[in-house]
């Protein structure tokens, strides 16, 4: 058997002392690892704050020569201004001409002036006039309901004066609770149906006094309403009782106990006492139609009272912005503006002068020497306009070195990225929207081919809501974020604004001071 040295002896020496050494930190490595790695994840939480926001829009490109760009205006019309002439320095964003925009700017004044009063919320003369007119509309409903006990009493006494007079005298009221007609002498089943509709109406008048003795009474809105529909109710029984009378009158043939003449005078009658009620009903109906209108017309004017003093709503002051912006867009397009520092080599228009869209009518030439084109999605290319500073890093240099740009031009129509092969099994390269980017300074180091990375600044929005982007999650059409409660986190529905590399704006469904999962998921 082999003899091996003591343990001490082996410690001795050097390559063994390092060897072990080596398998020591292994073991402690491995023991920290296993114990970081195990440890359970922790959440990480975002407050909502107030803050500023910058909106970028990032894309790649390949710089290239600048070629001087020809400026037109985007849409046709009558040149107002010229600003500027040959051989003069411009810098970005200068006002270089523009046509005649007073219809738009009139039409900007006013969207801009409504967006103030919705953003400023009810005016109170405008409170105090809308309290007016609900209280005039009470009145008018209140004096309605006045007058219906005194309308309902007229009917009644109009009704009944009417049968009492003209129509009685052709009964025999002998047998008070069963009056026959004495004029009617042919039609033995006639005679029975006007007696008995007769016989009805005394019932009908002392139903119809009992109920006009409750809209005498202080009464509500709904009891004046439903007496006056009985009301009605009992006319319609006294006009069919007037019409089936006539009707019967009319058919008897004179003889030795009712003659032509006394005929005659029954139907005058009649006609007379339906003249009468027809009158009522019509009065009654009106007085109903009032009730129900000025009901209306009460409800309408409280409904603008409350709708007035709830102000505006987020959505209205959105919408409002939204026109006033796309009317700016418009006389935006009817301005031609430097889109990047340079001089006027030539100016081709002059005050007066009616020029079509896209025709060339100031040449800049560019301080700087290169430009670069990259290409946005769609959803990307609306937030870019000329104009908007850019930062652009090279992969020469690294992203610690940035060179300062300005968008120059931004196409409105997609095309062909010529810097993107088409993708495997596909017959043309991706397609996107063309902006290009001019460099702020003539820098040696910006060379033709190279590629590079750039951050458009585009907008920027003062002491709004912001959250971290990577709390916003985006399920289906729908953002939304895990809100932190008491019951834990909760999937709250939020409307985005404008959208930084790191951040967010929240238009909608987030406050100051909320708490949200800084990662959009939970642990």
């Amino acid at each position: 058997m082999k003899n091996f040295p003591p343990i001490s002896e082996l410690l001795k020496n050097t390559a063994v002392r390092a060897s072990l050494a080596i398998v020591g930190l292994m073991l402690v490595g491995s023991l920290a690892y296993y114990l970081i790695e195990t440890q359970p994840a922790k959440e990480a939480y975002a407050a909502v704050q107030t803050g500023n926001i910058t909106q970028v829009v990032t894309a790649t490109g390949v710089v290239s020569p600048v070629q001087n760009p020809n400026l037109s205006f985007e849409v046709g019309g009558q040149v107002k201004g010229v600003e500027v002439k040959a051989g003069q320095k411009v810098v970005a964003g200068q006002l270089l001409a523009n046509l005649d925009t007073s219809v738009l700017g009139a039409s900007l004044s006013a969207a801009e002036a409504k967006l103030n009063e919705l953003e400023a919320g009810p005016r109170s003369v405008d409170l105090a006039g809308q309290q007016t007119g609900v209280a005039s509309a009470q009145t008018q409903l209140q004096n309605t309901y006045t007058n219906i006990p005194l309308t309902l009493t007229t009917a009644y006494s109009s009704a009944k004066s009417a049968i009492n007079t003209q129509i009685d005298p052709l009964f025999d009221f002998s047998n008070l609770a069963d009056p026959v007609i004495t004029s009617i002498s042919t039609d033995q089943s006639e005679r029975i149906q006007i007696d008995t509709e007769r016989v009805a109406l005394n019932a009908d008048f002392t139903t119809w006094q009992s109920q006009l003795g409750q809209a005498s009474e202080p009464s509500s809105p709904d009891q004046l309403q439903r007496v006056t529909s009985e009301g009605l109710g009992h006319l319609e029984n006294i006009r069919n009782f007037l019409n089936d009378l006539i009707s019967a009158l009319n058919a008897q043939q004179p003889n030795g106990n009712f003659t032509k003449t006394q005929q005659t005078a029954a139907l005058a009658n009649a006609n007379a006492a339906l003249s009468t009620v027809n009158g009522q009903i019509a009065a009654l109906t009106s007085a109903s139609q009032s009730i129900t209108t000025q009901q209306l017309a009460v409800q309408s004017a409280q409904d603008q009272l409350n709708a007035t003093a709830a102000g505006a709503t987020p959505q209205d002051i959105q919408a409002q912005r939204a026109v006033v912006a796309g009317i700016e867009a418009q006389i935006a397009q009817q301005e031609i503006v430097a889109p990047f520092s340079g001089t006027i080599a030539s100016v081709s228009i002059k005050p007066g002068d009616a020029v079509s869209a896209n025709t060339p009518a100031i040449s800049l030439i560019p301080n700087g020497t290169f430009e670069m084109d990259v290409y946005v999605p769609e959803n990307d290319v609306t937030k870019v306009k000329v104009g908007d500073s850019a930062n652009v890093t090279l992969d020469a240099y690294g992203s610690g070195r940035v060179f300062p740009a300005t968008v120059g031009t931004v196409e409105t129509s997609p095309s062909t990225n010529p810097n993107t092969a088409a993708a495997p099994g596909t017959a043309a390269a991706p397609t996107g929207y063309k902006i290009t980017l001019i460099f702020a300074n003539a820098d040696p180091s910006i060379a033709n081919g190279m590629t590079g990375s750039a951050t458009i600044n585009a907008g920027n929005a003062q002491n709004v809501l912001i959250i971290p982007a990577s709390a916003v999650i985006t399920n289906g059409s729908q953002q939304v974020v895990l809100k932190k409660t008491a019951q834990g986190l909760v999937q709250t529905p939020v409307t985005i604004g404008l959208t930084s590399t790191s951040t967010v704006e929240v238009l909608s469904g987030l406050s100051a001071g909320d708490t949200v999962s800084a990662v959009g998921s939970q642990s």
